[in-house]
């Protein structure tokens, strides 16, 4: 394969298949960001009846979407920091 056509066929990858993420996974909760791409993806897991972990259908978060409606990036981000903030002062009591 030519070096042209590695790089188109690297193109045409979804994002999740050309960069790898910052995973973060803590109980059923998982975190994936992939920086380059602009893509925030939130996803919740359960163990089924046969003990096997399974993921529900999560949420993908697009970063050009939310910063075309200034309105829900600036919900979004108001929620985060008053969790934030809960959470910074539940530290403090518990240290």
């Amino acid at each position: 394969m030519t070096k042209n056509k590695e790089v188109e066929a690297q193109q045409e990858l979804p994002y999740w298949e050309k960069e790898e993420p910052l995973s973060i996974r803590r109980g059923a909760f998982e975190i994936d960001y992939y920086d380059q791409s602009g893509m925030l993806n939130l996803r919740m897991t359960y163990v089924d009846e046969k003990n096997k972990i399974r993921t529900k259908p999560g949420v993908n978060i697009k970063k050009e979407y939310l910063q075309d409606n200034f309105k829900q990036l600036e919900t979004l981000k108001t929620i985060f920091n008053k969790w934030y903030q809960e959470a910074k002062e539940k530290q403090a009591e518990d240290a």
